[in-house]
């Protein structure tokens, strides 16, 4: 064990070896998930943007299209925070359940991205590479 850290020395003695040896999956991962996030903030303020001028008739429709737009960005806020969390676990399984969870929210965003819009909309390239850089936790 290393003096000044509470981490394994790898043999050389100096006790920041550790820090350095961090995995590059493991950021390249918590990219992905601040992607994700980043994606989720947007297009939950846009969403409140557009909902706040759109004139959906009845009242109780315009809310229940407004919670349903919320619910994918908070969906992808949280996961994306998760993901960043999830480099740090020591469970491999509950690591790998995070990246699978994640992916799996991102894709299907992408996918419905890509259905409704015909493939227009950026926004399912920006949540497919959320996805692949991901996986690269695996």
């Amino acid at each position: 064990m290393s003096v000044l850290t509470n981490y394994p020395s790898l043999g050389n003695g100096d006790p920041y070896t550790y820090v350095w040896s961090f995995e590059m999956d493991h950021i390249l991962m918590q990219l992905g998930g601040a992607i994700g996030a980043l994606v989720g903030f947007i297009h939950g303020y846009l969403g409140e943007k557009m909902f706040s001028r759109a004139a959906i008739e009845p009242p109780y429709a315009k809310h229940m299209a407004r919670l349903g737009w919320q619910c994918g960005a908070v969906a992808w806020v949280a996961v994306g925070v998760l993901l960043i969390a999830a480099a740090g676990f020591e469970s491999t399984e509950a690591r790998r359940s995070v990246i699978v969870t994640s992916s799996v929210i991102y894709l299907t965003g992408a996918a419905g991205n890509i259905v409704v819009s015909k493939g227009k909309h950026f926004g399912w390239v920006i949540l497919t590479v959320a996805a692949g850089l991901t996986l690269t936790g695996w």
